[in-house]
C-alpha cells in the first residue's frame, strides 16, 4: 500500500518516466529500420552475361551491375566445364591464359581475336556499369558466333562482391 501512495503522490514523475522509456524504445526501433532501409537502397546485383555486337563483329562476356548501389568486386573466376582450368581474373598470367584458351577448343581464327581483361581487386562497378571480361573480335561477320554461344553456356563462373557497407559477401556463380 505504501508504494501505491507514493505513485499517487508522484504521478507526474512516473508518467514522465514511462513516456521517456517508450520514446527511447521507439527511437531505437526507428534507427534499426533506417539502417536496414539504407542498406537495401544501395544493394548491388551483378549479372553475368554475353552479347554479340554484329555491326562491330565483337562477342563479349561481361558482368553488369543491375542493382541500385555500387558493387565492390573482390574475386572473378571462370572455367570451362567440367572444371579443369580455372582463370582467376585478379591474377591473370600468360601461361594460364594460353592453357585456358587451348582448353576452350576454339579454332585459330577465333583464338587470334581473344582479349582477356584483368581487374584490380576491389574494383567498383556503379549501377548499370558493365565490366567486360572476355572480348572476341571476329574476323568475319557471324563467323564463330555459334562456337562462342556454345562456349558461353559451357563456362562456369564465380564472382564475389560486397556493397558499400561491406557487411555481407555476395556471390553469383554456376556449378
Amino acid at each position: 500500500m505504501e508504494i501505491w501512495r507514493w505513485f499517487q503522490g508522484n504521478w507526474e514523475g512516473v508518467s514522465a518516466l514511462v513516456i521517456s522509456g517508450c520514446a527511447l524504445y521507439l527511437t531505437i526501433r526507428v534507427r534499426e529500420d533506417t539502417i536496414k532501409h539504407n542498406k537495401l537502397s544501395v544493394k548491388p546485383a551483378l549479372i553475368y552475361s554475353s552479347r554479340y555486337i554484329g555491326e562491330e563483329k565483337i562477342f563479349k562476356v561481361s558482368i553488369v551491375n543491375k542493382g541500385v548501389g555500387p558493387a565492390i568486386i573482390t574475386k572473378i573466376s571462370i572455367w570451362k566445364l567440367p572444371k579443369k582450368n580455372t582463370l582467376d581474373f585478379s591474377n591473370l598470367k600468360e601461361e594460364d591464359l594460353k592453357a585456358f584458351v587451348k582448353g576452350i577448343g576454339f579454332n585459330k581464327k577465333v583464338r587470334t581475336g581473344l582479349e582477356f581483361n584483368s581487374f584490380i581487386n576491389r574494383t567498383t562497378l556503379s549501377s548499370g556499369e558493365p565490366l567486360d571480361l572476355i572480348t572476341v573480335k571476329l574476323i568475319e561477320d557471324g563467323y564463330g558466333v555459334k562456337e562462342l554461344q556454345s562456349f558461353h553456356s559451357s563456362i562456369g563462373y564465380l564472382i564475389e562482391y560486397y556493397s558499400i557497407y561491406e557487411d555481407e559477401k555476395m556471390t553469383i556463380g554456376s556449378t
